[in-house]
């Protein structure tokens, strides 16, 4: 590169990387912390009835099942972004933006997570809530692709020529927009594949406790 060719255009500049993954860190604690104060009892008469407790606990169950898969949906990134971390050797302005829209796609899941708590039999809002989840797993992916195809960023060699790398991009997004889209015709089901495609991805953690980054696709 010539030394006379100015800064802006000499391609990405390596930036520390410890400031930024701790800045994402905060926003993901923000995040659950947010999540699990949609979680409250509706109101009750001044001496309520053991009857109406357990009414107003039933009605709690909808709130209850929008932040436990958003909790693990966010835990499931954040362990993820930890260990795409780990695998770079510095970060760079183009980084930071797109993390910061990884972050803004997640800060974005408290609502539509309220919104399905509210109302978990409208298609309208469980397929908000997947396309929600959907986003944030694509922002992550475009975050590791950049990554990878800016020479220098990443630790060992990434296999960009492999079908298994370039499926591992789309696998999760897909699955979860797939499950969105099926709120139009059963919310029941989709609701079940937020949860089940949610366990698909902890599940190699504990099969598989020395599973790379790499290998993770949401």
């Amino acid at each position: 590169m010539p030394e006379h060719m100015p800064e802006h255009q000499q391609g990405p500049q390596p930036i520390p990387k410890a400031r930024l993954e701790a800045f994402s860190d905060g926003v993901f604690a923000i995040i659950v912390t947010l999540l699990v104060l949609e979680l409250r009892l509706p109101p009750l008469p001044q001496n309520p009835t053991e009857a109406q407790i357990a009414d107003a606990l039933i009605k709690v169950l909808p709130p209850l099942y929008a932040w436990v898969v958003s909790f693990f949906v966010t835990i499931v990134l954040w362990v993820n972004h930890h260990r795409f971390f780990a695998l770079l050797r510095h970060s760079t302005d183009g980084l930071m933006w797109i993390n910061a829209f990884f972050l803004l796609s997640l800060s974005f899941i408290p609502f539509p997570a309220a919104v399905v708590g509210e109302h978990l039999d409208s298609p309208l809002a469980v397929a908000l809530f997947g396309g929600a989840i959907a986003l944030g797993a694509l922002m992550f992916q475009a975050m590791r692709l950049y990554a990878t195809l800016t020479r220098g960023m990443m630790v060992g060699r990434q296999e960009l020529k492999k079908r298994k790398f370039w499926f591992g991009l789309i696998f999760g997004p897909v699955l979860y927009t797939s499950a969105a889209a099926l709120a139009y015709t059963n919310v029941l089901i989709a609701q079940i594949l937020y949860v089940l495609i949610t366990i698909y991805f902890i599940m190699p953690w504990f099969a598989r406790p020395g599973a790379k980054t790499a290998e993770i696709e949401a």
